[in-house]
């Protein structure tokens, strides 16, 4: 009888040591896979305008921010333009000047994942203003007029430290110009 108990004392004893060294393996590996709680990035964002295969025009962002698991701390955020003045007419005929925002707004949000990518949702908007005269449009109301030109765009991807990858490509209807987004996520050390 105390040859039993002493047996089983002993397999108790091993199936516990043997389950705190799987817990610490695992505990091991789980902190390989564990992202950081939290790293700075940077992003670089390019909006590259062409027409065929003719590169018009190229603007280049760059935004610093906190990659994180706290979402609270994971937003960055970058405004640049200019307020244009849009001349219009009341209903009473009388005219007044209005003042209306263009440029580009970047809006992204960056969070680190246990294989060692990042997942970035990124928010882009982009105004401009043209002139139609010599576009090819279905009626001439606003041949010589300014008008403004709105694009935007919101996606999520995965992308390792150093990596870049072309988000969007879209087609200006009036112009037929093509614009391009690149985006390119660096960790900063």
């Amino acid at each position: 009888m105390k040859t039993t108990r002493m047996a089983i004392g002993y397999l108790v004893l091993a199936l516990v040591l043997a389950g705190a060294a799987a817990a610490q393996e695992k505990s091991a590996v789980a902190g390989q896979e564990k992202p950081a709680a939290s790293a700075p990035v940077k992003l670089q964002v390019t909006f590259s305008e062409f027409d065929g295969e003719k590169r018009v025009s190229s603007m280049p962002y760059t935004l610093s921010g906190i990659a994180s698991l706290d979402r609270s701390w994971a937003l960055s955020s970058m405004r640049m333009g200019l307020k244009v003045p849009i001349q219009t007419t009341t209903k009473e005929g009388q005219s007044q000047m209005q003042y209306m925002n263009v440029g580009t707004d970047i809006d992204a949000r960056v969070e680190p994942q246990p294989d060692g990518r990042y997942h970035l949702n990124i928010q882009v908007s982009r105004s401009s203003v043209h002139t139609l005269e010599g576009a090819t449009v279905r009626t001439n109301e606003f041949s010589g007029r300014p008008v403004l030109r709105e694009f935007s765009s919101r996606f999520d991807f995965f992308l390792r430290d150093g990596q870049s990858i072309q988000t969007t490509v879209a087609t200006d209807p009036v112009s037929g110009h093509v614009l391009k987004v690149d985006v390119t996520l660096n960790v900063v050390k």
